[in-house]
């Protein structure tokens, strides 16, 4: 908001009417409605020998008091006194100048001025009325152009002028406002203070500054400031009051808000004043130079120093000598702005103590970026380093120890696996090595007589040949029997017997190499008297293996079903093979498990009536070169593929671990494909795996070399 007289220097309709009264030949000065001299034209200050400046410092001594007080309106008569200390009797005619607050006060000519001097100053004085009058219509329009509100209004506080700045500020039009009292945009509760406090304007009581509440059109309450004038009339009567303000709302509530941050401000200090000296933490204020500016009573307390003792100490007498470099080097990058924030180091008490501490810093800056105070929060941690020195090696002697078990763990699962392989090994050559011997057993036993009878069934048709020989020269030679032998020989039906007791001898005969070709599987499976490592046609393994598996093979009802499962179809592709180094009662055993393990498989799929396929075991012998140890060596794979049941992903992960078996509890032991895994594996230093992928069937591959090369 700005006064009168920084309206009247400021305005340009006002600086255009002091360009053209200077340019004026006649004296003449301007007073406000206070009746103060604010200008002098350049004829007043050359008659008075003083530059404009200096007149109007210099005023009270230049004019007499009858020429500046009394009359705002008329003629006055006193004395200019100049530099040069001379004396001059001069008269002025006042006048109002309408719609401003001046008076205009022209010096008319001493007695002895000459006629011609004053027809030049009526001249100059009817120049000066044009001048004035272009200079109140160009303030006319600068009010009403001006970005403060102007009203104007009379003794009946009806509003005679309403600018464009009035009607933006209070949303009245100058049509809706003219004519219309004040009292339209005051709230009804302070209508009468404001009333009261514009009432001694209309009887010139001087300038009235104000900030006042008001209504706008739309209901909004807002805030102006007010500068209130009287215009007076040269008769000196008040014609009305000119009121210029200005929207302050916006300031009245930021300074509101200033007010409350700074209450908020003063809050957070005390706070934070509240909280220093009642933290855990000692908080230490240094200056630039290192020395402490405050210090709380945690810092009391830790280090041992009053706060009186504290204050003006350099940060070196709280550091022992040891660590100075160290601590030297933070401060400087702190100073320097490129780190030191968080520092751990030791510390002295003033009893000598040595403590470690962290330290939290923090530098103040000012506007320019300078240092002006640092501030230390400081955490004794002497005894967390303690305790933590003892956690570590509390935790390393936790790890040795954990690292001590977890071997013995692995130790003692190694040595449980060894005795689980040994126990099932134990357990599976204990079961072979009877089953041999009882096969061998039964296989002696029953060769010898299945010998005699074999070795006998030929003389046995030669002496029933010669029998029915004698028979018939009997016949020939008796045709006509006697009645009992007749009867006899019907009922024995004799021509039938004949016939049919070779073909008896003949299944007896068949029977009998049956028996023996079983016998010899027996034994060639078995190989009871072959423990020892040796070269054999695995061939003869595969058949013998084949030819004891031979009544599952066949077509049967599998369990739990009543339809007839068709025979299984063996498909045998093999190379010509050269023998192998093995021992051939183990290898044996593996064909054994797995050809077995194939039948299940196949009656498991027709078990889930799968009657649209035809079981099928496919087993291939091929001889292949593998480099060992740069070597070509020469190893045989035999695989053993069926199209059975198959298996989940879960069965082939775990499908060679001891023990393992999907069948129901007493159906198996889980331990056929673990001990095969280490007869190939470990005794034949070869490789057993399954190739599963299809969703049904499944492919195990036997791989081992032909020499064994642990003993070649």
């Amino acid at each position: 908001m700005i006064g009168e007289d920084q309206f009247e220097a400021t305005s340009d309709a006002t600086g255009y009417l002091w360009r053209v009264l200077d340019q004026v030949a006649t004296p003449i000065f301007v007073q406000n409605h206070h009746q103060q001299i604010v200008f002098a034209n350049q004829a007043l200050c050359t008659l008075a020998h003083y530059s404009a400046a200096e007149f109007l410092r210099n005023v009270d001594r230049i004019l007499s008091p009858d020429l500046t007080t009394g009359l705002t309106a008329g003629t006055q008569t006193g004395y200019l006194y100049n530099a040069n200390g001379g004396t001059q009797e001069i008269s002025v005619v006042k006048s109002a100048v309408q719609g401003m607050p001046l008076i205009v006060a022209t010096i008319k000519e001493t007695e002895s001025a000459n006629s011609d001097q004053l027809d030049q100053a009526i001249q100059e004085r009817k120049a000066a009325e044009v001048a004035l009058m272009r200079s109140q219509q160009r303030l006319t329009l600068l009010i009403q152009q001006s970005p403060f509100v102007f009203v104007e209004w009379g003794a009946d506080y009806k509003i005679q002028t309403w600018n464009f700045a009035a009607q933006r500020t209070f949303g009245y039009s100058r049509k809706e406002a003219v004519g219309q009292s004040l009292e339209k945009i005051l709230p009804e509760f302070l209508k009468a203070d404001f009333l009261t406090v514009i009432a001694p304007l209309l009887t010139q009581s001087g300038t009235t500054q104000q900030i006042q509440k008001h209504l706008t059109l739309s209901g909004e309450t807002i805030i102006c400031e007010w500068f209130h004038y009287p215009l007076l009339a040269p008769n000196g009567s008040v014609m009305s009051i000119v009121s210029m303000g200005i929207n302050i709302t916006d300031r009245v509530n930021s300074e509101a808000e200033r007010r409350q941050a700074e209450l908020a401000r003063s809050q957070s200090e005390q706070r934070l004043a509240l909280l220093v000296q009642h933290a855990p933490l000692a908080i230490i204020e240094w200056t630039p130079q290192l020395t402490v500016k405050e210090w709380n009573p945690a810092a009391e307390f830790m280090f041992g120093t009053s706060r009186d003792e504290a204050l003006g100490k350099p940060c070196d007498y709280w550091i022992p000598s040891n660590v100075q470099p160290e601590v030297s080097k933070v401060i400087t990058r702190l100073i320097e702005q490129t780190g030191g924030k968080r520092n751990i180091n030791e510390n002295i008490r003033d009893n000598g103590e040595i403590i470690t501490c962290e330290w939290h810093n923090n530098t103040v800056l000012d506007a320019d970026g300078n240092i002006v105070s640092i501030v230390s929060t400081v955490l004794d941690i002497t005894e967390r380093i303690r305790l933590e020195t003892e956690r570590e090696q509390t935790a390393i002697a936790l790890q040795n120890s954990e690292q001590q078990l977890r071997q013995k763990a692995q130790e003692l699962e190694q040595a449980f696996r060894q005795l689980q392989k040994t126990q099932t090994q134990l357990i599976q050559t204990e079961k072979m090595s009877s089953l041999g011997q009882l096969v061998a057993g039964i296989a002696h036993e029953i060769n010898n007589p299945v010998s005699f009878i074999y070795g006998n069934l030929e003389p046995a048709k030669q002496y029933v040949e010669d029998l029915l020989s004698v028979i018939w020269l009997y016949h020939e030679a008796y045709p006509v029997p006697p009645q009992k032998i007749a009867e006899e020989l019907e009922a024995l039906d004799l021509e039938f017997m004949q016939h049919d007791v070779f073909k008896l001898l003949d299944s007896m005969g068949t029977g009998a190499e049956r028996i023996r070709d079983i016998v010899r599987s027996l034994r060639n499976f078995s190989r009871h008297d072959e423990a020892e490592l040796k070269a054999v046609d695995l061939r003869e393994g595969l058949e013998s293996t084949l030819m004891l598996l031979q009544h599952l093979l066949k077509a049967n009802r599998a369990s739990g079903t009543s339809m007839m499962r068709p025979a299984i179809q063996v498909t045998q592709n093999s190379d010509r093979l050269p023998k192998v180094q093995c021992f051939a009662g183990l290898l044996n055993q593996v064909f054994m498990n797995l050809i077995s393990n194939a039948i299940e498989a196949i009656d498991e799929r027709w078990l889930l009536e799968e009657i649209d396929f035809i079981p099928e075991i496919t087993i291939e012998a091929v001889l292949f070169t593998e480099e060992v140890d740069g070597q070509p060596t020469q190893w045989v794979r035999i695989q053993i593929t069926d199209n059975g049941i198959g298996m989940s992903v879960a069965t082939h992960q775990r499908l060679f671990d001891p023990f393992f078996t999907t069948k129901p509890i007493g159906h198996g032991s889980g331990l056929g494909l673990s001990i095969s895994y280490q007869i190939v594996t470990e005794q034949h230093g070869g490789r057993l795996w399954c190739d599963h992928q299809a969703e049904r069937g499944a492919t195990f591959v036997i791989e081992i070399p032909v020499r064994q090369l642990q003993w070649s």
